[in-house]
């Protein structure tokens, strides 16, 4: 990853770095994700501020509502479309389901807090994604902690 959204003079450089993010659609009964960059750093990701898939051109992101929208990737919403119950976060170090951020040096992090250090939170080991459908059957992702590697 080139895109490096670190600048010394600002104290909140970290909410722009890439994130994953698992949440919960309203009614909390289905999942879904999405990546983003809080490129005004107000805590409140809109989908302007979402990953667009190249392969698509739609952007990865749904908002709280869950609903369909040509514009966005509707692989995103996990329960509607690939049946996934809940979500186990191996390095999660927050109080939801779950993100990763990562930076430009390829280094993966459980979560960024303002005057703390960075590295207090830095993902040293793998961490495993595992998404559980209805049936509990399973499937695994991997992100290696110091280079951000995911499989």
């Amino acid at each position: 990853m080139i895109d490096n959204k670190y600048k010394h003079s600002d104290s909140y450089w970290y909410k722009k770095s890439w994130t994953l993010k698992f949440r919960w659609c309203s009614g909390k009964k289905d999942l879904h994700y999405y990546i983003f960059s809080d490129v005004n750093k107000n805590g409140h990701v809109s989908q302007e501020e979402s990953l667009i898939d190249p392969l698509t051109n739609k952007q990865i992101y749904s908002p709280i509502s869950c609903n369909d929208n040509i514009k966005r990737a509707n692989y995103v919403l996990l329960s509607k479309y690939y049946d996934i119950k809940n979500i186990k976060i191996s390095c999660n170090n927050t109080t939801s389901f779950g993100q990763i951020s990562f930076l430009n040096n390829g280094s993966a992090y459980s979560k960024f807090k303002k005057d703390e250090d960075i590295n207090k939170y830095i993902i040293k080991k793998t961490c495993t994604i595992t998404l559980i459908d209805s049936n509990k059957n399973k499937e695994y992702i991997y992100i290696e902690g110091n280079t951000g590697v995911v499989y």
